[in-house]
């Protein structure tokens, strides 16, 4: 069951976290983003924000190959400012 359906279905949400000792990093990161990936691996749910220029889309890519080289589901939702 994930996470979306637990909410949804105003079930408590199932802890199925990933560890991080085969953490790979296909993509630049600096220390920030080290630790938002191994938060996003070990949380059910992780927000990635900040301002242009800080690294968001790596890290996003970073937790997706992560993901998908253990076979994961992910949900990504993504939202722009535009003024």
């Amino acid at each position: 069951e994930s996470v979306l359906s637990s909410y949804l279905n105003r079930t408590p949400i199932q802890s199925n976290v990933l560890g991080t000792e085969h953490v790979i990093f296909p993509f630049r990161f600096n220390l920030s983003q080290k630790k938002a990936l191994e938060n996003a691996l070990t949380s059910s749910i992780s927000v990635i924000e900040g301002p242009p220029g800080t690294g968001k889309t790596q890290t996003i890519l970073n937790i997706i190959a992560n993901l998908v080289a253990v076979q994961k589901v992910l949900l990504l939702y993504q939202t722009t400012m535009k003024r």
